[in-house]
């Protein structure tokens, strides 16, 4: 009787690699945006450095991920005051 074993990463179809790959990725770059989204100011070469099998996808997901929080507490106060795309001066959402 022959006890199967687990696929190896190797023995995968790229796809199913990749796929994995990005998983990852994501589960990383979920916990990054956790961590920015509490106040905290995550070093992105740390993260590089700890996950560099992933850097190569992971990198620019980062990258991203810090940019669009960025642009998003950028425009927070621009909404609280003055009318912006999509709102009223009064503060009131305007329909689309």
């Amino acid at each position: 009787m022959s006890v199967q074993r687990p696929q190896e990463a190797s023995d995968r179809p790229e796809s199913e690699r990749l796929a994995e790959r990005q998983r990852q990725v994501e589960s990383v770059a979920d916990a990054f945006l956790e961590r920015l989204l509490a106040g905290e100011t995550p070093d992105r070469q740390e993260l590089l450095a700890a996950h560099a099998d992933l850097a190569d996808l992971l990198g620019p997901r980062l990258e991203l991920v810090e940019l669009m929080h960025h642009v998003a507490r950028a425009q927070r106060p621009a909404e609280a005051g003055t009318a912006s795309l999509g709102g009223a001066a009064d503060g009131a959402v305007l329909p689309v």
